[in-house]
């Protein structure tokens, strides 16, 4: 596949502060980034090539997917509720500690296979592991203030 050659070039630093990279003009086809450590010498000698890099998965990334899991009950997501006790990311492997507000919820195993395909569905994620978990035992007190009052709890 032909790609025209850079037309001109700007060092620039990633705005979420993760790696630098290079942005080249190419005349008919808009703006390619190269990241700085991995096209950098191919830049300099006329590369071809883009750069198409995932970002890092982040805690963050994890707990918005887990917004859109709702607690059938309540009607209101995972993190809302405060049932998203723990998320551990290794590499792009990601387990996830949740919990329920019963024990006796009839579809837990819906809730945690939910919770799976939802982070599976954040780019960059790897293997996916969502545990459910009693201890402690989820109380109101883990919504936040606000809720809790718009709630009546």
């Amino acid at each position: 596949m032909y790609r025209p050659e850079p037309a001109g070039c700007e060092d620039l630093a990633d705005p979420r502060g993760l790696r630098p990279f290079i942005r080249c003009t190419f005349l008919s086809d808009g703006w390619r980034i190269w990241t700085d450590d991995r096209w950098r010498g191919d830049h300099q000698h006329g590369a071809r090539r883009i750069a198409s890099e995932a970002m890092p998965i982040t805690e963050k990334d994890v707990r918005s997917a887990l917004k859109g899991v709702k607690d059938p009950e309540l009607g209101l997501d995972l993190v809302v509720l405060g049932l998203v006790y723990d998320v551990a990311i290794s590499d792009a492997d990601v387990k996830a500690k949740i919990s329920l507000t019963s024990p006796l919820c009839p579809v837990a195993g819906q809730i945690v296979e939910d919770a799976k395909k939802a982070i599976e569905g954040v780019e960059g994620a790897g293997k996916v592991e969502v545990e459910l978990t009693f201890d402690p035992p989820w109380t109101p007190a883990r919504i936040s203030p606000l809720v809790r009052a718009s709630l009546g709890l």
